[in-house]
């Protein structure tokens, strides 16, 4: 789901009464939007476009039209509140820690890769029979240091017939 179908969907399925810019964010974190301090712009931007669209919406009550605008109005600065500030720190941070586990979990998976020729056939993410020092000899090989999957693959794994393998170590 997009920013702006979240944001759509908060103003549909909340009570007006409810709405808020922070309520806003949080059902937008919820719904696993990546809502950090570099969207915070377009966040607002669209908050700003669909309060303003929903205040002349003429299928709602008089009520929820004028909290809309009201919103559409305070959002610039209700969005340099330290609430709301804190809040995109605490998700900018979780963000950073969610993507650590990715980059870890990336580094200390071990894959198949399949090579005829000059081409990659398959890369397979199948845990390996081969034990962790065999994987971790092919990395050291690497004169550089360099550990990227283009040299690995050129490691040919002596039981493997025609498939590598790999295990990026940090």
């Amino acid at each position: 789901m997009d920013i702006s179908n979240a944001i759509a969907r908060y103003l549909n399925d909340v009570v007006f009464s409810e709405w808020s810019i922070t309520g806003c964010l949080k059902f937008l974190a919820e719904k696993d939007i990546w809502v950090t301090s570099q969207k915070r712009e377009e966040i607002m931007n669209e908050f700003k476009r669909q309060t303003e669209m929903t205040s002349t919406h003429q299928s709602l009550i008089q009520k929820a039209r004028n909290k809309a605008a009201k919103l559409s109005s305070s959002a610039e600065w209700v969005f340099q509140f330290a609430e709301v500030t804190a809040f995109f720190d605490r998700m900018d941070k979780e963000a950073n820690e969610r993507l650590l586990n990715v980059k870890t979990s990336l580094y200390e998976s071990a894959v198949k890769v399949q090579v005829m020729g000059d081409k990659l056939v398959t890369l397979c993410p199948e845990p390996s029979t081969t034990d962790d020092q065999k994987r971790h000899e092919f990395v050291q090989e690497d004169q550089n240091g360099e550990k990227t999957i283009e040299t690995l693959i050129r490691k040919k794994h002596p039981s493997s017939g025609g498939c590598y393998e790999a295990k990026l170590i940090p």
